[in-house]
């Protein structure tokens, strides 16, 4: 198919807006916590429910955008591994934090939301600059 087909694109939209839902709740949930807008168990199940399948749709789509490339995109490419890492660290926390406000334990997510926010940082840099694409 290539990276200039219509298909791919498609794919790389719904990429890039699993990673929207993925992490734009990482940056709002905190400050309507601190304002007392809602109780730790919505913001569980908002991670859990609508984050975290996000992060999976994000891993599907990625893996599908490298399958459509034509090889242009390998998984032994840098950019990928660090993608992939970034997204492995991204699931792992994001699951860490759904359960934490499921358990009553929202003071413990600002730590684990840092993460959070560092692994969209390394993914976004690695997914931007491509490190190691020849």
């Amino acid at each position: 198919m290539g990276i200039e087909s219509t298909g791919y694109r498609i794919l790389l939209l719904v990429h890039l807006l699993a990673v929207v839902v993925a992490f734009g709740g990482n940056f709002v949930q905190p400050m309507l916590r601190r304002a007392g807008n809602a109780s730790d168990e919505a913001y569980g199940k908002a991670v859990m429910y609508v984050q975290l399948p996000a992060v999976i749709v994000l891993w599907v789509a990625g893996m599908g955008l490298v399958g459509m490339s034509d090889e242009l995109y390998q998984l032994t490419q840098v950019w990928i591994v660090v993608g992939l890492v970034a997204f492995l660290v991204a699931a792992l926390v994001t699951f860490l934090v759904g359960r934490a406000y499921r358990n009553g334990a929202g003071d413990r997510v600002a730590p684990l939301v840092g993460i959070l926010h560092l692994s969209l940082v390394v993914g976004v840099v690695a997914m931007v600059w491509k490190p190691g694409l020849a």
